[in-house]
C-alpha cells in the first residue's frame, strides 16, 4: 500500500511540474484590439512629436492642453484607431516591459533619423536671425 501511494505521489509531482513547464512556455498571445508594436511605436512617435511641438510654444499648461487634446484625437482618426485602443495598447505594453523597452528603442530610433534628415537638408536662407538684424536698425 505505501508502494502505491508512493509511486501515485511521484506521478502526481511529475504531471505537476510538466503542466508548468507547459504553462509557463506558453506564448503571451496579443489580443485583437491591441496594436502590433510597430503600429504602437508610430503612434506614439507622432504623439511626441506633437507634445514637443506645443512645449516649444510659451504657453500655459491649460491652454497646451487644450490645443493638444483635439490634435490628439485628429491623430488616432488619422491612424483609424479609437482612443480606447490606444489606451488598452499602453496598458498591454505597460505590463509587458521588455516589449514596451523595444518599442521605445524604435521610438528614439525613429526620432534619431528624423533629426538626421533634418540635419542634412538644406536650409532656407533667411533664418529669424537675419530676420530680426533686417528689421532692427543696427547699433
Amino acid at each position: 500500500m505505501l508502494g502505491q501511494l508512493n509511486s501515485f505521489l511521484r506521478r502526481c509531482c511529475a504531471g505537476v511540474f510538466l503542466l508548468t513547464i507547459v504553462v509557463s512556455c506558453k506564448q503571451d498571445i496579443r489580443p485583437p484590439d491591441v496594436l502590433a508594436p510597430n503600429e504602437f511605436a508610430n503612434v506614439l512617435t507622432e504623439i511626441y512629436l506633437a507634445e514637443a511641438r506645443l512645449t516649444g510654444k510659451t504657453l500655459l499648461r491649460d491652454s497646451a492642453l487644450q490645443l493638444f487634446i483635439p490634435y490628439e484625437q485628429h491623430l488616432f482618426q488619422q491612424f483609424h484607431y479609437s482612443d480606447s485602443v490606444i489606451h488598452k495598447t499602453y496598458q498591454y505594453y505597460f505590463d509587458r516591459p521588455e516589449q514596451l523597452e523595444k518599442i521605445y528603442a524604435a521610438i528614439i530610433d525613429t526620432l534619431n533619423l528624423r533629426e538626421q534628415k533634418l540635419r542634412a537638408a538644406p536650409q532656407p536662407k533667411d533664418t529669424a536671425i537675419q530676420t530680426r538684424k533686417r528689421i532692427l536698425p543696427p547699433k
